[in-house]
């Protein structure tokens, strides 16, 4: 019972940011995005910073302006994403949604304010097709992208923390 409860207190951030994102993608599952939501929608996922997702009606892009405060923290969180995208391009990983980092805004954010746009670790940006979302796959999905900054943010604070080499 205490893990129950652990597991559901821990959910909190993505039962509560996750919802509208939830919403999106049980659409795309059904084939049915509505056209209503055809368009930018931006969720706030940190203080003054949001993530955006861009559904269609065969895929849902999802787009992160990653954005760190201390000048070490920025330069590794650009190496670990780079990293990231390119060893999503491995042979064991070709089911995982396609994942794209840039240093630029992606041409779905043109409009968005430079403000929302201010990100100095680049842009990563996932696609997300109706069978990454399918049955049991779209609460691990939900999770995944509700919880991406901070899964980027630990692993930006582990390489900090690791011992170097000599």
């Amino acid at each position: 019972q205490k893990q129950a409860l652990l597991v559901k207190i821990a959910s909190i951030r993505e039962v509560v940011q996750g919802a509208p994102l939830r919403v999106i993608l049980k659409q795309l599952v059904s084939r049915g995005v509505k056209s209503d939501l055809n368009q930018l929608v931006s969720l706030v996922h940190r203080p003054n910073e949001s993530f955006f997702v861009i559904p269609q009606a065969e895929k849902v892009t999802v787009i992160f302006p990653m954005r760190f405060k201390d000048s070490i923290d920025t330069v590794l969180a650009t190496s670990f994403l780079q990293e990231f995208v390119e060893a999503r391009r491995t042979a064991g990983l070709n089911n995982a949604p396609p994942c794209l980092w840039s240093s630029s805004p992606p041409q779905e954010l043109n409009g968005v304010s430079d403000q929302a746009l201010s990100a100095n670790a680049g842009f990563v940006s996932f696609v997300i097709y109706p069978r990454h979302v399918e049955g049991r796959k779209l609460d691990r999905t939900v999770w995944s992208l509700s919880t991406f900054h901070a899964y980027v943010s630990y692993h930006v604070k582990v390489r900090i923390c690791a011992p170097q080499k000599s």
